[in-house]
């Protein structure tokens, strides 16, 4: 069970990190491009509070910067793994991912999800640090802190799980995603004790708006209540859940609908052990519904 789980987490891992180390320039111009959009909507809120009387000091700054950081932390976690199986339809290997085994899908969504969340911590940590720097401002972030950013990613797990399941079956989702990361963003930097009596609604049915409320009672030292802290984890086991169920029923009707899928191979190669390891493979392909063409001409080696 370890070795299913980790194989794919390192895979995805390693993966996410020749990324960075390949496309290290655009890595660092998105951290630069969200780090220059942080103050741009400052002064904007800036303006709209002046103009609108209310104040919006530095205790304001504080706590939007607070929200916009766990918006981005939670935006890359979600988007990432429904982003992977857009990928993979695209490049024509979704259809391996379908016909997976239930428990090795589990592992691969469970480990791709993981792996996406270490790097969107790093992404979030460098963006924490040259923020606070570039306004003075002081969060303190603490083992209350920690908690409720782990609860507030598992409801943010099961909202990304729905979406990649909802990508196995259309394909592509962006449009639907994009406009949850944009409402998102809006509650993320308002500070939400000014919304009033809506602000219990949202905290029950946005996955985001409880977290963030008690982010900002732990970075300020305030007293978080049980009731509180007993809400949000039922919140994100409620999400996690929710999330679970819905991947897996997207999954049996995405295999229910049916993929053609046909694989090219040898009748005989060169390589007598491994004429005998595909050929073990026949069966469990035959009942996944693979059709399987025999090359019957001498051995091929070219890979095109």
């Amino acid at each position: 069970m370890t070795t299913q789980f980790l194989i794919p987490f390192w895979g995805q891992l390693r993966r996410e990190f020749l990324i960075w180390k390949s496309y290290g320039f655009n890595a660092i111009t998105s951290l630069l491009m969200w780090a220059v959009i942080f103050p741009i909507l400052i002064l904007i809120m800036q303006s709209v509070a002046l103009r609108s009387g209310v104040p919006f000091g530095t205790a304001e700054q504080q706590v939007s910067l607070l929200g916009f950081l766990a918006w981005r932390l939670c935006m890359i976690v979600l988007t990432a793994v429904p982003r992977d199986f857009e990928l993979e339809a695209r490049v024509g290997t979704l259809e391996s991912v379908v016909l997976s085994s239930r428990a090795s899908m589990t592992y691969l969504l469970t480990a791709r999800a993981f792996a996406h969340t270490l790097f969107a911590i790093v992404e979030a940590g460098i963006l924490y640090g040259s923020l606070t720097l570039l306004f003075g401002l002081d969060l303190r972030l603490g083992l209350e802190t920690l908690g409720v950013v782990i609860l507030m990613l598992l409801g943010i797990w099961g909202m990304s799980f729905i979406f990649a399941g909802m990508s196995l079956l259309h394909k592509s989702v962006t449009t639907v995603v994009a406009l949850f990361a944009n409402i998102a963003l809006l509650l993320a930097i308002i500070p939400i004790q000014r919304l009033g009596a809506s602000m219990q609604a949202l905290k029950l049915l946005f996955p985001m708006t409880w977290g963030i409320e008690l982010l900002q009672k732990t970075t300020s030292l305030e007293t978080v209540s049980w009731g509180n802290w007993g809400g949000l984890f039922l919140q994100a086991m409620l999400f996690l859940g929710m999330g679970w169920l819905l991947f897996n029923h997207y999954l049996r009707q995405a295999k229910e609908r049916g993929v053609d899928v046909s694989a090219l191979l040898p009748r005989d190669s060169d390589v007598k052990v491994v004429d005998y390891l595909r050929e073990g493979l026949y069966p469990k392909m035959l009942s996944k519904g693979v059709r399987l063409i025999e090359y019957l001409g001498p051995v091929l080696h070219a890979k095109t």
